[in-house]
């Protein structure tokens, strides 16, 4: 045994078998010498309970080219003192070794396993695919889950500070996987600290010349296509019920109270939910419970040869605003000009609240300033009558 320090270590030659050479002062620690020329530091140690039932292990932790022989030695005495007190460094070589990535826990836990338990797994995989796949798979996909840290994630964040409402709806995605990757694999990874940024909430209200125009052009689609009675239908509830696109297009007659004027809804984006129908709107829906093809399926809004629900309308959507000559409107839209077009008639913010089938009052303060058109007509007449 010798006291190894760097000399020893470039003067080790390289034979045609591995050999090592031991520390005289530091127990275990020694320089693993290999033919194709590399030089290792080790530590050979035993653990658990000693005696007949220990473990000998060799951990290498460091090569001579790119670690000073001081620095391994500190390190090997560090290495010591956690075996002293029960932790074992060839394990966590392993565990890290074996740890899956990101886009590992992903595919096979996140997707396999927590999707499916959501109220409505496909149109919450749909909803977040993108943030995976264009902002967190790219950039840290291949990281080791031990390698991860808030820091990531926040990096992502301030590279998306010019699409507010894209960051935080990213940061919402990572910090579900985060909590997930606690609660399966124990790895703690707190995003709580990363702030949201602020965002104005949109409000695009069409005006009663582009009304008059979308009511037309609804009719004019009808005319040209009879398929198209199922795509239009749905239009004119989402604006007559305040509804979400998807609480719409997963509507099924089996849920359809036609005494009450409800259409039950336990798969909406804040859980069970009625939506409140119209004269207007059940008149809507009888038409379509009168078509023969009613009985192929249960679902309201059939989609191509009837066998399963009508999925996506963005592009019948499309071709309907460039033909009514309206730009930047969305489906999500009609939602909110239901919502306008009631508070601006005098429906109390309570009203309209449980109409949309908001959870809080707060979140449909966003019309309070529609609801001021009485206060409007108050002004001008006061006016009027002053004349000055």
């Amino acid at each position: 045994m010798v006291h190894i320090t760097q000399t020893v270590v470039q003067k080790a030659e390289i034979t045609d078998k591995i050999y090592y050479i031991w520390d005289d002062t530091i127990t275990g620690f020694g320089l693993k010498v290999i033919p194709n020329g590399k030089k290792k530091y080790v530590l050979r140690y035993y653990h658990k309970e000693g005696g007949r039932n220990a473990i000998q292990r060799y951990y290498l932790f460091g090569e001579t080219s790119f670690m000073p022989t001081q620095i391994a030695r500190e390190k090997a005495a560090e290495f010591l003192l956690k075996i002293k007190n029960g932790e074992d460094p060839q394990e966590a070589k392993v565990e890290y070794r074996e740890c899956e990535t990101l886009e590992e826990f992903w595919d096979n836990c996140f997707v396999k396993n927590f999707v499916p338990k959501h109220r409505n797994p496909e149109q919450y995989l749909k909803n977040n695919k993108t943030y995976w796949e264009h902002d967190i798979k790219p950039k840290l996909g291949k990281k080791k889950l031990l390698d991860l840290t808030s820091k990531d994630f926040e990096a992502i964040h301030v590279s998306k500070a010019n699409a507010p409402y894209c960051a935080n709806r990213m940061l919402a995605l990572a910090s579900v996987l985060c909590k997930q990757i606690k609660k399966e694999r124990g790895l703690i990874i707190d995003l709580e600290n990363i702030e949201h940024y602020p965002e104005q909430p949109r409000q695009r209200i069409l005006s009663e010349s582009e009304m008059d125009s979308l009511k037309a052009e609804l009719i004019l689609a009808l005319d040209r296509k009879r398929d198209m009675i199922y795509t239009v239908s749905a239009i004119k509830l989402l604006l007559l019920t305040t509804a979400r696109k998807n609480e719409i297009l997963t509507a099924l007659w089996s849920r359809v109270d036609w005494e009450r004027k409800i259409l039950f809804q336990p798969e909406s984006k804040t859980g069970w939910k009625p939506i409140y129908l119209s004269d207007t709107a059940i008149k809507i829906l009888k038409q379509l419970y009168d078509l023969p093809e009613r009985e192929m399926n249960d679902y309201i809004f059939k989609g191509p040869n009837y066998t399963d629900r009508l999925k996506d309308i963005k592009r019948a959507w499309g071709t309907i605003l460039k033909n009514a000559g309206i730009k930047d409107y969305r489906i999500h839209d009609l939602r909110h000009q239901g919502a306008s077009i009631c508070v601006e008639n005098g429906e109390s913010l309570y009203i309209v609240s449980k109409m949309l089938g908001h959870k809080s009052q707060r979140t449909t303060e966003r019309y309070a300033y529609l609801s001021s058109k009485p206060v409007r007509e108050a002004a001008e007449l006061l006016g009027e009558i002053v004349n000055f």
